[in-house]
């Protein structure tokens, strides 16, 4: 067969001509297929929602695991501040305690011990010094005691072991003139002294061991306190305690200012003094320590305020009234039939000297 040579080359050229139109295509399509795969996986909304769930679980686990650890922090700053306030609270409780125990030693000691040395709080003595305040002329303290002590008296008083006698107008030792039997009055009393084999230490009852207490609020004026008990039908008229005593004075001897230890904080040691004359003294403070619980206004035997408009106390175990004097008030009469006990008494100052009214002289004629 014979060949046409610019056939042949006609027919090359265009079989290359096709390819490189072909590869054009190809390397076209290509480029296309890829850019349209893309945008595909661009615009797919099936495969962008599984993205997105994916992230929005992830997030969504990210934030419950951040409330979580939140909320344990949270429970465990509570726990922290609770315990601290448990130790805090502990540490106040003790530190209270030990200025209790400090300010009375019976407060954490026994009955017998107390009575050894009847030391009374420091916020009784602080409280009782306020009856000289003349904006608070009437003075209640609660708690005066301990309260073992307290019970411990209020059951030696009921028994048989104190001596008691009637206390009346016509019984009264004194003047008139100086409040002896000026006033009507009926109820019993006792100095204190146990006669039994209650509970006593160097041979002291517990009423004495709470009289000396009871002195060592002013231990600079004398006092007398005794024992007192209201029955059925006993009472006290209006009166403002004005009364006068025959006190002998005691002053400290020469040796007590050269000798440091010879004065205490509770004033001059018994040692130190000597007895000078009896001279006149006058009640300065009164006071009423109850022992009585469970006293209703129903049953009489009130400390009735005269002097504020007849404002009526209500005898509570265990607290002290205290007043200067003079103060115009009374005990109401008691319906109750069982008695009321209580501690009484007056601290004394020196009367002021009385002017002796002078004698005209007759004249001679």
């Amino acid at each position: 067969m014979a060949y046409d040579s610019d056939f042949d080359l006609f027919d090359e050229q265009r079989v290359e001509e096709a390819d490189d139109t072909n590869e054009k295509k190809s390397s076209s399509s290509s480029s296309s297929s890829s850019s349209f795969s893309t945008d595909n996986k661009k615009n797919n909304p099936k495969k962008n929602n599984k993205k997105n769930k994916k992230k929005r679980k992830r997030a969504k686990n990210m934030r419950s695991s951040h409330e979580r650890i939140k909320k344990w922090r949270e429970s465990l700053q509570a726990e922290l501040d609770l315990n601290d306030e448990r130790r805090n609270n502990k540490e106040e409780g003790e530190k209270q305690g030990q200025g209790e125990k400090a300010g009375s030693s019976a407060q954490s000691c026994s009955v017998e011990d107390w009575m050894k040395n009847p030391v009374l709080p420091e916020r009784v003595h602080r409280d009782f010094k306020r009856v000289f305040d003349p904006s608070l002329p009437l003075v209640k303290i609660a708690q005066f005691l301990p309260t073992a002590v307290a019970e411990v008296a209020m059951a030696e008083m009921s028994s048989s072991r104190l001596s008691w006698t009637v206390a009346e107008a016509s019984t009264d030792k004194g003047k008139r003139s100086e409040g002896a039997g000026s006033t009507q009055h009926k109820y019993y009393v006792s100095d204190g002294r146990s006669g039994g084999s209650g509970i006593r230490s160097s041979s002291t009852s517990v009423s004495e061991a709470i009289i000396a207490s009871i002195l060592s609020l002013l231990p600079d004026q004398p006092g007398a306190f005794q024992v007192g008990k209201y029955t059925e039908g006993c009472f006290i008229e209006p009166h403002d305690d004005v009364g006068y005593k025959q006190i002998r004075r005691r002053t400290p001897s020469r040796s007590a200012h050269h000798h440091d230890a010879a004065t205490t904080r509770e004033g001059v040691l018994a040692s130190t003094v000597h007895s000078t004359a009896v001279a006149r003294h006058c009640r300065d403070v009164a006071v009423v320590l109850y022992f009585t619980k469970d006293w209703e206004k129903s049953m009489g035997g009130l400390f009735t305020d005269l002097h504020a408009g007849g404002v009526q106390h209500v005898p509570s175990f265990n607290s002290l009234v205290a007043f200067k004097v003079p103060r115009m008030h009374e005990v109401s009469k008691m319906f109750a039939n069982r008695p009321r006990y209580s501690i009484f008494g007056w601290f004394y100052r020196p009367a002021p000297r009385r002017k002796r009214k002078k004698k005209k002289k007759k004249k001679k004629k």
